[in-house]
């Protein structure tokens, strides 16, 4: 019996962690290098089929990736990084199959960002879009930005690279075209696709 609990604490644990990354940050933040977060993403990738989404959800397969990025960013642990390449690799090509020649994506599944904004389905599509923005040169050298408002009026949202902070703005103007304010690190292009 208390096996299956230690297994159930854990599951229940790594459900909490690989879904909320600021958590992730925190813990990296105040304690350093801790076991529990890549016993987490570990846990969580072997019951998941890569063919699946991680709790049903799309975005936490998604966040499952970027905390895999944010811990590389800052411990550089090769070996760890290693050992998640088979996943990672299938989970990539499948986000990147999901992104149309218009650049949207039609994401399948739950469409959820956050707790707070589940029931504006436009803001969350605009958050998985927002998760989806594409590097063409590694390191994030060079990046598009392709604005997709759907019936909104404005997005505002932040994209952090390995060079710093990618902020961007879209405002619809009244004839509907876009107005785009776009700001980077030094390092990092931006193709804005029309």
């Amino acid at each position: 019996m208390g096996e299956v609990n230690n297994i159930t604490a854990s599951l229940v644990l790594s459900v909490i962690l690989i879904y909320f990354h600021p958590e992730v940050s925190t813990i990296r933040a105040v304690f350093g290098v801790n076991e529990v977060v890549p016993r987490s993403l570990d846990l969580t990738r072997d019951v998941t089929p890569v063919t699946e989404w991680m709790n049903g959800i799309s975005s936490y397969s998604m966040w499952w990736v970027r905390i895999h990025e944010d811990l590389w960013m800052h411990y550089g642990d090769r070996k760890y990084l290693a050992a998640q390449q088979p996943y990672l690799t299938v989970l990539l090509k499948r986000l990147a199959g999901l992104i149309g020649p218009d650049g949207r994506e039609p994401i399948d599944g739950m469409r959820f960002l956050d707790w707070p904004s589940s029931s504006n389905q436009q803001g969350v599509t605009a958050g998985l879009q927002g998760l989806l923005v594409t590097p063409l040169e590694p390191g994030c050298q060079l990046v598009r930005i392709a604005p997709q408002l759907g019936n909104l009026q404005w997005v505002e949202g932040d994209y952090p690279t390995p060079h710093g902070i990618i902020h961007v703005r879209h405002d619809r103007r009244p004839d509907g075209s876009i107005q785009s304010k776009i700001t980077g690190p030094p390092g990092v292009k931006v193709d804005k696709a029309q």
